[in-house]
């Protein structure tokens, strides 16, 4: 009867390292984190790229025909496109929940400035947002399937039940916004204001025009400021293309942060170029929200 020793800890460990992840070097996949982020990337560029096309395609109709988004001319295939980024990236980041013990504690970006980023509380916040996203874009879809069929159905889409349904949506995602998004403490450092305010903030604005029944305008002294309807906000200025590339935004920053985790990329260069982000997606909101307020009081003078 011949010996055989038992393998050492380190010898399993490099056993189960290989049986677990793949990857190049210092970058390392887990096996279902690694997949779904592979494939949720091309999921979400065949979304953009179908809904953008088809709408470039859809004809011109007026503000007030167009119900909620449901491009043209074959809505199914965006739907479906759109369906399949909201299923990946929702399992995507239902993946990276076990993987927050990997993350480091912080990283001082800035003495100056006190910005030192808690890791483990962005990482959380990265998959609120990407939750928050998915959410935001089923809703749409179930509205534009719903929509596409009552249209097929008769010449009146507007149901009061659309009305209803938004109603119960916007109080869920306020209680979503709130539980995940409100700033807890730590005004004294940096990232509160570089991150978690503008969020906070830009998300907020969000959830507030989904709650805005058809119609308002706000009256102040001799001019009228528009207080946009979900309808328009999302018609209009957070877009389901908006969204996407949000989507697609929130994956590319996340996977800059763990390139800078693994030391392949300056973790610094990845903070300032996701702060760049950040602000780039709240001027765009402004932008969208001008030119929308700008076309909706033209209408009502």
């Amino acid at each position: 009867m011949s010996y055989s020793p038992q393998p050492t800890k380190a010898a399993v460990t490099e056993k189960t390292k290989t049986t677990t992840s793949y990857g190049l070097g210092k970058l390392r996949f887990q096996k279902t984190h690694g997949t779904l982020g592979i494939t949720s990337l091309p999921t979400v560029l065949w979304a953009l790229y179908m809904v953008h096309n088809l709408q470039e395609q859809q004809e011109t109709r007026t503000r007030d025909e167009v119900m909620v988004w449901s491009p043209r001319p074959h809505p199914a295939i965006a739907l479906f496109s759109v369906s399949l980024a909201v299923l990946s990236t929702a399992a995507l980041a239902m993946s990276a929940i076990p993987l927050l013990k990997q993350v480091p504690v912080c990283t001082v970006i800035s003495k100056t400035w006190n910005i030192i980023p808690p890791h483990k509380e962005a990482f959380r916040r990265t998959v609120a947002i990407v939750g928050y996203l998915d959410l935001r874009l089923a809703n749409e879809i179930g509205k534009a399937t719903m929509i596409l069929r009552l249209t097929s159905a008769s010449d009146d889409p507007q149901q009061q039940w659309i009305e209803d349904w938004q109603g119960w949506f916007a109080k869920a995602l306020s209680l979503y916004y709130f539980y995940f998004f409100l700033p807890r403490g730590s005004f004294d450092n940096g990232n509160t204001w570089v991150f978690v305010v503008p969020m906070f903030v830009g998300f907020g604005v969000d959830v507030y025009h989904q709650q805005q029944p058809e119609q308002q305008v706000l009256l102040v002294e001799d001019s009228s400021s528009s207080i946009l309807s979900w309808r328009e906000w999302n018609n209009s200025v957070v877009t389901v293309e908006y969204l996407l590339w949000t989507l697609l935004s929130t994956q590319i920053v996340a996977f800059m942060f763990t390139l800078g985790f693994r030391h392949i990329v300056p973790i610094r260069y990845g903070y300032w170029m996701a702060a760049l982000v950040v602000f780039m997606l709240c001027a765009g909101m402004g932008v969208n929200y001008y030119a929308a307020s700008s076309v909706f009081l033209s209408s009502q003078s």
